[in-house]
């Protein structure tokens, strides 16, 4: 059973905290193996020296480059990678103080996770120009890494993504969500706090509000080290640093993205996530105004479509993992025809 985030924008942005789904089923390789993530496969040393997780499968160009939401790693793609790296190398990166990347100094924004899964990419080698695939947040993430390098952009896939200035928002059109949301925030910073005293483990104050819910049937190398990869102080201070971030503009203004004819898909969820009760007329306002965000987001490139995923909720890559596989296979196919 998959249980529903409290309000609309943990379920848009705070996803890490909704219990994990079995996807559907997909043709081809079946997904990685949980145990594929209880160590690290390909940490890259960065010039500061600390390490970012960047698995990388498969071969051939141009190489696909996932990020996940907010509060998810590597881990969460592990339906979709397997599938694209049949065609084509595809790297899967962990933001620093998530998964198996190390923490770094202070809490980052995004364009600071941008920036470290460019140097990743550069560190280990890999060339551009990448294929972006960003979900949520990582479609924000996505678009400023497309801002600050746009030399290096192929194509880009977004799914579900974020949106520039959200909870402004949500505020205007949910006000009543937007105010579950604010109690949430009040939480991450409790877990912060939390964390910054001591680790984070089942059954400790707070660990059913703040530790990310272990897959189903996870095993034991992997359920040992759970704790210590979902719950560190790090971890929190960028999700709220985030947060904050995306009301902002920031150095790089995402919502002014001119991607010329550059392949571009933006796949919008088709089941909207439950919400208080009272409050499913804002949810609709809401969804409205996400879906012509989406919408917009398409007009950053002149070959930009959007698209609805009727049977996928907000974890696309969980729930409809196909769909976001056919769409790396389409913008790729179009790159070939160019």
């Amino acid at each position: 059973m998959c249980f529903p985030a409290p309000s609309r924008l943990l379920a848009f942005v705070l996803a890490a905290l909704l219990a994990p789904c079995a996807a559907h089923a997909q043709a081809g390789p079946a997904p990685y193996p949980l145990s594929a993530y209880a160590r690290p496969a390909g940490l890259v040393a960065l010039p500061d020296g600390r390490r970012i997780e960047l698995r990388c499968e498969g071969s051939g160009g141009p190489t696909v480059v996932l990020s996940a939401g907010l509060g998810f790693w590597s881990l969460h793609w592990r339906h979709v990678q397997p599938l694209v790296a049949r065609r084509v190398r595809v790297c899967a990166a962990d933001r620093a103080g998530f998964g198996h990347s190390d923490p770094p100094a202070a809490a980052q924004a995004l364009f600071e996770t941008a920036g470290d899964l460019h140097a990743a990419l550069h560190a280990a080698g890999i060339p551009g120009p990448y294929v972006l695939v960003g979900h949520s947040v990582g479609g924000i993430e996505m678009r400023m890494f497309a801002a600050r390098w746009p030399d290096e952009v192929a194509a880009m896939v977004l799914v579900d993504t974020s949106i520039e200035r959200q909870e402004a928002a949500m505020a205007e059109v949910a006000p009543g969500i937007a105010a579950e949301d604010a109690a949430w925030e009040k939480t991450l910073r409790a877990c912060e706090a939390a964390a910054r005293a001591g680790p984070i483990v089942p059954g400790s104050p707070l660990a059913d509000d703040c530790m990310l819910p272990l897959p189903e049937g996870a095993p034991a190398e992997l359920s040992a080290i759970w704790p210590r990869l979902t719950t560190g102080p790090m971890l929190f201070a960028s999700e709220l640093r985030i947060l904050a971030g995306m009301e902002q503009a920031g150095p790089f203004d995402t919502a002014r993205l001119d991607l010329g004819d550059k392949p571009l898909i933006v796949l919008s969820a088709g089941i909207d996530p439950p919400v208080s009760p009272g409050l499913k007329a804002e949810s609709d306002a809401f969804s409205l105004v996400w879906r012509r965000r989406h919408q917009q987001l398409a007009l950053m490139s002149r070959r930009g479509v959007e698209r609805l995923v009727p049977g996928s909720d907000h974890r696309s890559f969980l729930t409809e993992p196909g769909a976001v596989v056919a769409a790396v296979d389409e913008v790729l196919a179009m790159l070939r025809r160019r």
